[in-house]
């Protein structure tokens, strides 16, 4: 295969998650939350080489036990796993020292785990017909329109110009459907991380339903993923 049509899959874990504590080798389902992520990119023909990269030696260890012949695993200078520093930069990084040496990447965090491989499949297979960038994104739970800024003054100020709550339209369903980006997947080209400081350029949205969106942030992100675990899987 054209090297500039294969992908190279990449999964980052930083070590320090302050919101919960060893979020990403935390267990769901029988197995460390980050492994659901990289069994999801197993598998796909497009998918040239996937890459773990982390600044946790305890992380690496693990998974280089578990995918040996697999998965690729790379230390991550420990700057790259503080706080400040953007995803983005360690994807230039990674492109910098040549290991992104094919012509797209797709960059799935682990705290995503209903991402999984149908999902990848799908995916690709959207990909594999537009040749376009692709990015997750799902529905707002809540209508936007509603959002509003605090005032010391007045209490709060509209964000969105004739708000449902001056003009009396408050009917959900009468509202238009607005959307984000879930952060499950960023499928790009390389160069681009030479071009651009985002994901998104030029990328269209890959449209997942809420449940399949849900992204571990804190703990009461982490029980909900760990219910519906076990109910989708009862």
């Amino acid at each position: 295969m054209d090297r500039e049509r294969e992908i190279i899959a990449v999964v980052p874990a930083r070590k320090g998650s302050k919101r919960v504590e060893g979020k990403n080798i935390r267990m769901l389902g029988g197995k460390p939350l980050l492994f659901h992520t990289i069994d999801s990119l197993i598998g796909h023909d497009e998918i040239r080489r996937i890459v773990f990269t982390s600044d946790s030696d305890e992380y690496l260890e693990l998974v280089s036990a578990a995918y040996s012949e697999q998965v690729t695993c790379l230390r991550r200078p420990d700057e790259y796993g503080l706080d400040r520093v953007k995803i983005f930069d360690e994807m230039v990084r990674l492109k910098n020292q040549g290991e992104l040496d094919c012509g797209w990447f797709l960059l799935c965090l682990p705290t995503s785990p209903f991402r999984d491989k149908k999902t990848i499949a799908n995916v690709i297979k959207k990909w594999s017909i537009d040749r376009r960038p692709l990015f997750g994104a799902t529905h707002y739970s809540f209508p936007v329109q509603f959002a509003f800024s605090l005032d010391s003054e007045v209490g709060w100020n509209p964000v969105f110009d004739d708000p449902p709550m001056l003009t009396g339209n408050t009917r959900s369903q009468d509202l238009q459907k607005l959307y984000r980006p879930n952060g499950a997947f960023y499928l790009q080209k390389v160069t681009t991380l030479s071009t651009a400081k985002t994901f998104y350029v030029n990328a269209f949205p890959f449209l997942m339903d809420e449940t399949d969106s849900l992204d571990i942030d804190n703990e009461v992100d982490f029980a909900l993923v760990e219910q519906l675990w076990k109910l989708r899987n009862a």
